[in-house]
């Protein structure tokens, strides 16, 4: 391989006293090694750097040269193997404080993961404008770094590839050091020259040479996806690592995960290897949850010697996995409006990418709030106008389209939402709330076969309304079958939007409609998995008692987690409700309405009817304007 010289950095003027810091960015790429140039100058104690870093990495001292005669001026070249691709602070520490010094920074890439193979330097303290120094390179094709310093701020010139220059400048004085390259093949002495614009009576200068990653050693990593979030289990997730190598086949591949310059996991030999016919892939488990990450691999010899590093460029992280599903209005939390996403939110459909829909971003950026640094990846897998006769079915085009989805996410997630139904209900092809139950419970338990989860937790979202349609049992047998699924095992009623603004289409709930019934859905999560928040499902009704004589029927509701019921305007004047003697063909007159404990609503009807009958927010388009909510209302 051809070393190359990237990200030459200095920081503009430099500094004095005790330390000097600057950013330095290493950018991706294979057998990196970070070069850290210094130069100095002082008037009374001979000092020299104690320590380099680059944010908690420490880098190793590779040759240093002083030109001292009373006053000196002296240079330094310092390198990290392997350096965490990304940005962080190089923060240089003298041995005592210094009138002025300079620094600089370079990323080598196609090095061989070791220290420097040869050193030399050279200083002088005679009056002069040059200065020269050989090293003697051991293996062809090698970089020679040259640093050169002087006294003075003058510019300098190199004999070879001149690469960057740092000033070390303190107002009434100050020192300059340049950095130049040459690549020596084959291995022999190489000559370094350095000219000054300027005569100097102090300079020093130093040589190192690195030697290139050889043909066998050159590893490739297969990067992760930019974006990229891997569903933990117990905080941890295992993440799978590929890529390929040239020439002979490596004894072992290990890998390591970084977030900026903090080590997340370090090296470790990856399980369940698999290396040959120049490809390598395995496995690298407890990665705990955090986003941020950069995966790096490097290749090792059977004696353990490093044969080559290479380091990913794409963020990813890992944390919460969500698969959304049903029809339309789920995918329009996805398509709907623009919202202003959490940095760590994003959606998965095919590719991963900035979770931007207006309802999406209001359910995940509420989860996210939640814990600190744990990304959201949600999986958009609705479908316009579909039914969940046709997502009952695991063997439809739906369901395997979603699965298909999931199985590329790593195959299980952190639960699933559900909003599935309206199409049913508007087509007219319920034959009962049984039926419509039955249908739900083998979507979810489907569900839960394809990922290996039974325990998975899902929120089911209630049906919205439908102002066009004609009054009839299918709306009533849909929003009654959810509440009675939700109440299974490991099934949560995710929000309520009956009550929620309708488009002008009469089918979809507006912008400001879906937001409100994402942020329902991400309370009850909150309640469900964080353990956090009020209960948000709604209150249930489970019986109704009427008094023939007095003409009062008493519906109690259950709260569900609630600690009382709370109409949307006032307790009294309540809508939503419905009484009936002949299966809701015609209705009964409702004078009042009101509540009458935490659990209990009276309404009054006429008196002496027979075969009462009572329902709440049924039909295709209930009275929502002072419905019920229990433990305070919903989110808005």
């Amino acid at each position: 391989m051809t070393i190359v010289v990237n990200d030459a950095t200095s920081p503009t003027n430099g500094g004095f006293g005790t330390s000097l810091t600057w950013s330095h960015t290493v950018s991706s790429g294979s057998n990196l090694i970070l070069v850290v140039g210094v130069v100095a100058e002082n008037s009374d104690t001979l000092t020299s750097a104690s320590g380099i870093t680059y944010g908690a990495a420490n880098l190793t001292k590779a040759v240093g040269r002083t030109a001292d005669e009373g006053v000196w001026a002296g240079v330094e070249l310092w390198y990290l193997v392997n350096p965490t691709v990304g940005t962080a602070t190089v923060t240089v520490t003298m041995t005592a404080g210094v009138s002025a010094m300079g620094g600089l920074s370079v990323t080598l890439s196609g090095a061989a993961q070791q220290a420097p193979e040869a050193t030399s330097s050279n200083s002088t303290t005679t009056d002069a404008t040059s200065l020269a120094q050989a090293v003697t390179t051991l293996t062809d094709n090698a970089m020679v770094l040259s640093m050169f310093g002087t006294n003075l701020e003058d510019s300098q010139t190199s004999g070879q590839t001149q690469v960057i220059s740092a000033l070390g400048a303190n107002g009434g004085g100050g020192c300059r050091g340049t950095l130049g390259s040459a690549i020596k093949t084959p291995a022999g002495s190489q000559n370094m020259t350095w000219t000054s614009s300027a005569t100097y009576g102090r300079a020093a200068m130093v040589n190192a040479s690195f030697a290139a990653a050889t043909g066998s050693a050159v590893i490739t990593l297969t990067d992760i996806a930019a974006g990229r979030v891997f569903q933990r289990s117990s905080g941890v997730a295992t993440i799978p690592v590929a890529g390929t190598y040239t020439g002979t086949a490596p004894n072992t591949v290990e890998a390591k995960v970084t977030q900026g310059a903090t080590t997340i996991v370090d090296w470790t030999t990856l399980g369940s290897p698999t290396i040959g016919s120049g490809a390598f892939s395995g496995t690298l488990a407890s990665v705990p949850g955090g986003d941020g990450y950069i995966l790096q691999v490097r290749s090792k010899n059977s004696g353990g010697t490093v044969l080559g590093t290479s380091t990913g460029s794409h963020n990813w992280g890992v944390g919460k996995v969500i698969v959304t599903l049903g029809s339309s209005t789920m995918d329009q939390w996805f398509t709907n409006g623009t919202g202003t996403p959490s940095s760590l939110l994003r959606k998965y459909d095919g590719s991963w990418a900035a979770c931007t829909g207006s309802a999406a971003c209001a359910f995940g950026n509420d989860i996210i709030g939640h814990e600190a640094n744990i990304p959201v990846g949600l999986i958009q897998s609705g479908v316009s106008g579909s039914t969940l006769a046709q997502w009952s079915d695991n063997t439809g085009t739906n369901f395997t389209a979603m699965t298909t989805l999931i199985t590329a996410t790593g195959g299980k997630l952190e639960s699933a939402v559900c909003h599935v139904g309206s199409n049913d209900a508007r087509s007219h092809i319920i034959t009962s709330q049984a039926s419509q139950e039955t249908a739900y419970r083998l979507l979810l338990s489907n569900l839960r076969s394809a990922v290996s989860q039974s325990g998975l937790p899902i929120f089911l979202m209630g049906c919205q309304r439908a102002p066009d349609d004609v009054p009839n049992n299918q709306w009533t047998w849909a929003r009654a079958a959810e509440m009675n699924v939700a109440d299974d095992t490991n099934n949560y009623f995710g929000a309520l939007a009956v009550d929620l603004p309708i488009g002008t289409d009469n089918t979809h709930l507006t912008d400001a409609g879906a937001i409100l019934e994402a942020k329902r859905c991400a309370r009850a999560y909150d309640v469900v998995l964080l353990g956090m928040n009020a209960d948000r499902k709604g209150p249930k009704p489970t019986s109704a008692t009427y008094n023939a004589t007095s003409g009062y029927v008493t519906v109690t509701f259950a709260l569900r987690g609630g600690t009382g019921l709370v109409a949307r305007v006032g307790p009294s004047s309540l809508t939503g409700f419905r009484v009936s003697t002949d299966s809701f063909s015609t209705l009964q007159t409702i004078s009042a309405a009101d509540i009458i404990s935490p659990t209990q609503v009276r309404l009054k009807v006429p008196t002496s009817l027979s075969g009462v009958q009572v329902d709440y927010l049924a039909d295709a388009n209930p009275d929502v304007s002072n419905c019920l909510f229990s433990n305070g209302l919903a989110p808005s």
